[in-house]
């Protein structure tokens, strides 16, 4: 099942270039995708920078291998970094238990 989490900010975003070396400090493997996408390689995520909504989009595909505690951790530090908010699609603002609730519930 598919899954998009929104990261939106009322303030500067960080660009592609400064989340792919977040992303290295954190020891998260991930693929440059274009120029504002990063594809990582050990979870089914893939970011997209959206700078001109201000927004950070990860799309997460969950299968029944996926750690999900993992990924929420990802994303709320991610949050952190850009200085936003984490929004499920379908659902808006969510913590980090509604999150995990859904990401498990389709797993």
């Amino acid at each position: 099942m598919a899954f998009t989490v929104t990261l939106h900010t009322a303030g500067p975003l960080p660009p592609a270039e400064s989340l792919a070396e977040w992303l290295t400090q954190q020891g998260e493997p991930f693929e440059p995708e274009g120029p504002h996408h990063l594809g990582l390689r050990a979870l089914p995520v893939r970011l997209v920078v959206e700078e001109e909504e201000g927004a950070i989009r990860a799309q997460i595909d969950i299968n029944p291998t996926v750690p999900i505690m993992r990924l929420i951790d990802l994303l709320f530090d991610l949050s952190v970094v850009a200085g936003a908010d984490v929004r499920l699609a379908g659902s808006g603002a969510v913590n980090r238990p509604a999150l995990w609730m859904h990401l498990a519930d389709e797993q």
